[in-house]
């Protein structure tokens, strides 16, 4: 049997079953019964052998299992040994697809892992203020560490405020709307009632540099604003008070804002803490029974 011979696709194939078979055995008794079935080939097939001869001599010799199944009965094989010789009869190909499959799912994992920790939207520095030309009675003041402005309550009026965030993560992150598992300001249970007890209304602004973040009425707001790395947008919060919905006195206070958020292909509840309290306090209740 010569390399020409070798060469043919299923003698191959045979051989390298016929080495898997015998690895079993002692390395001696393999090697022994290797050259007696490789000695029988070489002298069945001719110089250059056709696909008929190899398939006839292959047919004559009989399959792997059968040719050795008498030099292995007995053989006590141990499990490391059975599980090498499982491996060895995987064809290289499926290595192959395995290791690509692992390092697929292990950058996938990676990814994912990677969008799940990236840093939040959030306030990190600069403007912050009531949004609308008229804001009446503002007050400032600070108790426990925490910053506070409040406004009178105006029942029909729009109000709100508009807060600057920041993405320091190294993923876009897309803003789709208010979140829906956090209690809204006043203990009220929907994160969508403004102080004054309103419904509210969540956008974020078109691309704003420094410069241009300060000119809050010239920027266009939406529902959905996708923030680019090292990027800022401003939060842009309004709500319409509800007549009577506070008594004299009230005080309704938001100090956050939580938002649904999609990361890469993650969908996450972030809570942009406010650098203030933004509260309105109720006036005269005249009308109201």
């Amino acid at each position: 049997m010569t390399n020409t011979s070798t060469a043919n696709p299923k003698l191959r194939s045979y051989l390298r079953d016929l080495e898997v078979a015998l690895s079993v055995l002692p390395r001696d008794r393999a090697t022994e019964l290797r050259e007696q079935i490789t000695s029988h080939l070489f002298e069945a097939l001719p110089e250059s052998p056709t696909d008929e001869d190899v398939s006839g001599a292959l047919a004559e010799l009989g399959p792997v299992e059968t040719v050795v199944s008498e030099a292995v009965r007995g053989v006590r094989v141990g499990p490391a040994r059975r599980l090498f010789v499982r491996l060895r009869r995987i064809r290289w190909w499926w290595w192959v697809l395995l290791g690509v499959f692992l390092a697929g799912g292990g950058t996938l994992i990676g990814l994912v892992v990677s969008w799940e920790t990236s840093a939040p939207l959030g306030f990190y520095s600069g403007l912050y203020t009531w949004w609308g030309p008229n804001v009446h009675h503002e007050v400032n003041s600070s108790a426990n560490g925490q910053d506070q402005s409040t406004i009178a309550v105006e029942p029909g009026k729009t109000q709100g405020f508009v807060v600057q965030i920041t993405n320091l993560g190294p993923w876009a992150q897309t803003v789709l709307g208010v979140a829906s598992t956090v209690a809204g300001p006043m203990d009220v249970p929907s994160p969508i009632v403004g102080p004054g007890g309103g419904l509210e209304h969540i956008t974020v602004s078109s691309a704003c540099g420094r410069d241009e973040c300060g000119h809050i009425y010239s920027l266009t707001y939406r529902s959905t604003v996708t923030v680019p790395p090292g990027q800022t947008r401003l939060l842009r919060v309004l709500w319409r008070p509800k007549k009577c919905w506070m008594s004299p006195g009230a005080v309704g206070i938001q100090s956050e804002v939580s938002l649904k958020v999609r990361v890469g292909w993650v969908t996450r509840t972030e809570v942009i803490q406010l650098p203030q309290g933004f509260a309105l306090a109720g006036t005269s209740s005249e009308g109201c029974h």
